[in-house]
């Protein structure tokens, strides 16, 4: 699956997927809502190929942990969808129980520990000040607009 085309998913986009199956089953059973929603879920996204829409609709049905699967998602994007669903996931058949808000937790610990949080904190700040120079420069054009063409500029131009 390396070799991605535009309707097949990537190595861990489609693990995120498997992750989410795997979620479905961490209080040990599949129930009929955990089942319905992955079918829906998986039927849905455009980005899986028939061949990997197929797969997944019959790896629904095999038990799986999330520690098996977490590995191959490599992508940080990918983690965090798969973190944000899991209460989707878990609230399918009525309760969120002490195990499965655990599986979420440590999941989401294991992703805050594998994203670079500095980076982050870097680009954020380096967006900040783009925003704030945008802010001046756009500031400066409507001065030079309001002066520009102002009536009020205009009146106090010719009278003063």
């Amino acid at each position: 699956m390396t070799d991605q085309t535009p309707d097949q998913a990537s190595d861990s986009r489609y693990a995120m997927y498997e992750g989410l199956i795997a979620l479905a089953w961490a209080d040990h059973e599949l129930h009929k809502n955990e089942r319905e929603a992955l079918n829906t879920i998986i039927e849905n996204h455009r980005g899986l190929s028939d061949e990997q829409r197929a797969q997944l609709k019959i790896d629904v049905e095999t038990k799986v942990t999330l520690n098996e699967v977490w590995p191959r998602i490599t992508n940080a994007q990918d983690r965090a969808r798969l973190i944000d669903l899991a209460v989707v996931i878990f609230k399918q058949d009525g309760e969120y129980t002490a195990d499965e808000r655990e599986v979420k937790d440590a999941a989401l610990a294991q992703h805050l520990e594998q994203i670079n949080g500095n980076v982050i904190v870097a680009d954020l700040r380096a967006y900040r000040d783009e925003q704030i120079e945008k802010n001046k420069l756009h500031a400066a054009e409507m001065e030079e607009y309001r002066k520009r063409f102002s009536l009020i500029e205009m009146i106090h131009s010719r009278f003063s």
